[in-house]
């Protein structure tokens, strides 16, 4: 049975420490917009980084510091303070409405079915706006234990959450995400 915690804590390297497909760089540069404060949950290596090209200042958040050394070098290559906090599966420590935007990249799909709904949540919650990218229930791909198909759209829609820019790419849907 897949358990977060302890799949994080074994992995070595997440996604062999490439950077992200230009693609994802473009799609969050452009959603993030004039946004200046931001939350990125479960951000690896730093592979999104490159689209914070304005920001001064983020806070990222996972479930275990593993990866903290290389995030740290990859915010200080990109010239912006980087404050991260260990959140374990369930509410993010953060005032409704504390951020601009929020960032999820290829990190949704790790969710648990019980626990899919509940982060999402957490993701509009905390920012004005959340930008998302993963991949989609309807890829038909072979999952790993740790990867679930989520229907976010449908999520999104049964939450009354408003949903824009969507994007399919091979393998991967894009979308912002805003709550009521």
């Amino acid at each position: 049975m897949y358990e977060e915690l302890k799949y994080w804590q074994a992995r070595e390297e997440p996604n062999d420490g490439k950077p992200a497909p230009d693609e994802f760089i473009d799609y969050v540069t452009t959603q993030l917009g004039n946004s200046y404060s931001i939350i990125e949950v479960g951000p690896g290596v730093g592979r999104i980084f490159p689209a914070y090209k304005n920001v001064k200042e983020l806070e990222c958040c996972d479930i275990h510091p593993k990866y903290y050394d290389k995030l740290a070098a990859e915010a200080l290559k990109m010239d912006f303070a980087l404050h991260f906090t260990e959140v374990p599966v369930g509410k993010l420590p953060f005032e409704d409405n504390q951020f601009d935007s929020s960032v999820c990249v290829q990190v949704l799909l790790h969710q648990r079915p019980q626990h899919i709904e509940a982060m999402m949540h957490e993701l509009v919650r905390v920012a004005q706006r959340a930008i998302v990218i993963s991949m989609h229930y309807e890829v038909p791909i072979k999952l790993a234990e740790h990867c679930f198909n989520h229907d976010y759209l449908g999520i999104c829609k049964n939450n009354g959450w408003t949903v824009s820019n969507i994007v399919r790419l091979p393998e991967q849907l894009c979308f912002t995400m805003e709550g009521n």
